[in-house]
């Protein structure tokens, strides 16, 4: 084995591990309020609101994907997460809560499933929100072609053999759905589907 394919399999490693770490993080449903002093989440069906504890550039792309929903401050929006609860903080804007949540990546930021979600009832509408699954991906088919995908809730980066695109999240009934005007990317699970517009298969791993 050559030193360039021992670096291949060592970034593929590395990014399999990332992926494993975001897929076990607990995925957590509810109201969302973000503004001045306040980012708290109150899951589905509950009454206690928590703390979000949010790294710098996940709270940005938060605020922007609730900015980019409401027109009044403090406005309630559904959100699903993948994080962890974690104990009340003992100081600060977030010692008032319940407790805290640890959160990994955002899957979906909506005004849709807002009442549903208050009754703890909810039936996902695929034709009003794109469900956004975040994450890397290592594909990989019986002919050996690999390509990775890191997903967002912005956009879908796929580094291909000579390129890179960035797709768009789109509704999608399950899994997850990204495009641009010339390739889609379709991922249910750990199974992928590389296509373009016009539906012609271009690469699938089952």
């Amino acid at each position: 084995m050559t030193a360039k394919s021992n670096l291949f399999t060592a970034v593929l490693l590395a990014l399999l591990l990332i992926y494993t770490a975001t897929a076990s993080a607990r995925e957590i449903r509810g109201l969302l309020v973000m503004g001045h002093e306040v980012r708290s989440l109150q899951p589905c069906g509950e009454e206690q609101f928590y703390w979000l504890k949010l790294g710098g550039d996940l709270c940005q792309q938060l605020q922007s994907a609730v900015n980019d929903l409401t027109s009044q401050p403090y406005e309630v929006v559904y959100a699903e997460l993948n994080g962890e609860f974690a104990a009340r903080l003992e100081s600060g804007f977030g010692e008032d809560y319940a407790g805290s949540i640890e959160v990994e990546d955002i899957r979906v930021v909506s005004k849709q499933d807002i009442e549903a979600c208050r009754r703890g009832r909810l039936k996902p509408d695929p034709e009003t929100a794109a469900v956004v699954e975040t994450g890397t991906y290592v594909f990989v088919c019986h002919t050996g072609l690999a390509f990775i995908a890191r997903t967002s809730l912005t956009e879908a980066c796929v580094f291909l053999p000579g390129e890179t695109r960035k797709l768009l999240p789109m509704p999608a009934e399950t899994g997850s759905r990204y495009r641009d005007a010339f390739v889609e990317l379709s991922i249910i699970g750990q199974a992928a589907q590389l296509a373009r517009p016009d539906g012609s298969v271009q690469w699938s791993r089952k």
